[in-house]
């Protein structure tokens, strides 16, 4: 289930997404070429996406409980607009842009 949200939301970022180990993920929002000014909104994207993942294992391994994968990355992409508003100083995209392309004036300062 894991490869298939990471396959999501690199499409919804637009970047490539290739995580073979966890120093990957650490290492990423530096390496995937974004301009500055939104390295610091995807690394926020990255840090969402692993919490909800292992937050989705628990419950799997401890309450049965599946989740499709589009549950899955809406809320992360729910999370994450949330998460960026309440920190953005700046411009952030309404949240009909944000789930079509985060980087629609979005920036987190």
């Amino acid at each position: 289930m894991v490869k298939p949200i990471w396959d999501s939301i690199s499409r919804w970022c637009n970047v490539h997404v290739s995580l073979a180990r966890s120093q990957d993920l650490l290492e990423l929002s530096c390496s995937v070429g974004l301009a500055s000014v939104f390295t610091k909104t995807f690394d926020a994207i990255l840090r969402i996406t692993s919490w909800v993942i292992w937050k989705h294992r628990n419950e799997k391994i401890f309450k049965n409980k599946d989740m499709s994968t589009n549950v899955v990355v809406t809320e992360i992409k729910a999370l994450s607009h949330l998460w960026i508003h309440s920190r953005s100083r700046g411009n952030i995209a309404s949240w009909n842009d944000w789930v079509l392309n985060p980087w629609c004036r979005s920036s987190l300062s």
